[in-house]
């Protein structure tokens, strides 16, 4: 039985507004993956691994441009709540790159084997054939053979550069909503 109150999962976009200025005012910066450039200390990658919600992952990206911050969005190709190649998905991975947020492939060891080739050959696939996406990825339910796991490729979001279990936070497998 899950003992959480409802007050205990509520999430609002205030709060969530909220916990970015309070980030912003310890000067911490928010930084995309895929920008070699842009990393260092005091660098926050705000991941979003859309495995649900395309419209919500274009809210967040609203608000997040809103406050003055880049964000990392990785979509599926085979995920089970939408469609990676309907119009309406790539539109909104149209505008959120528009709106200077990285996006990349939330890709899935199942479907595509976790070694460089393959991968790129995905990315490349599609860049050329759906829209252009940026060169980073994020495993969906990644095993232990993909952390820190880097490519020369392309950014990988649990590579050894990014992923180290004692600064790692994540809110994967709740279901928290804007109210």
């Amino acid at each position: 039985m899950d003992n959480t109150t409802e007050a205990e999962t509520d999430f609002s976009e205030v709060d969530f507004r909220s916990m970015i200025s309070a980030v912003l005012n310890h000067e911490y910066r928010f930084c995309r993956f895929d920008r070699a450039d842009q990393r260092g200390s005091h660098c926050i990658y705000l991941r979003h691994d859309v495995d649900i919600s395309p419209v919500m992952a274009m809210r967040l990206g609203v608000i997040e441009h809103e406050i003055g911050i880049c964000a990392n969005f990785f979509f599926q190709l085979n995920a089970e709540t939408y469609s990676g190649l309907a119009r309406s998905t790539i539109a909104i991975i149209e505008e959120l790159r528009a709106l200077g947020h990285c996006v990349g492939l939330h890709v899935d060891e199942n479907l595509v084997t976790p070694e460089e080739g393959p991968v790129r050959r995905t990315l490349d696939w599609f860049n050329d054939c759906v829209t252009p996406i940026d060169p980073a990825i994020s495993f969906h339910r990644p095993t232990r053979s993909v952390l820190k796991k880097d490519f020369a490729a392309f950014a990988n979001a649990y590579g050894s550069t990014f992923f180290d279990p004692d600064r790692y936070f994540s809110d994967s497998r709740r279901n928290g909503v804007f109210r």
